[in-house]
């Protein structure tokens, strides 16, 4: 699990295992992450 500072708080955020979601118990933060386009195209061709 990746840990980062939260841009809202004083808390960390952490990433989940597939990094498609932060969240951060401080402040309730939850932001899904926009997968990569590259890694999308990739897989269709």
């Amino acid at each position: 699990m990746i840990k980062i500072d939260c841009p809202l708080c004083a808390g960390e955020a952490s990433a989940d295992e597939a990094l498609t979601l932060v969240t951060c118990d401080g402040c309730g933060l939850a932001a899904e992450i926009a997968p990569d386009p590259f890694v999308a195209l990739e897989a269709v061709a």
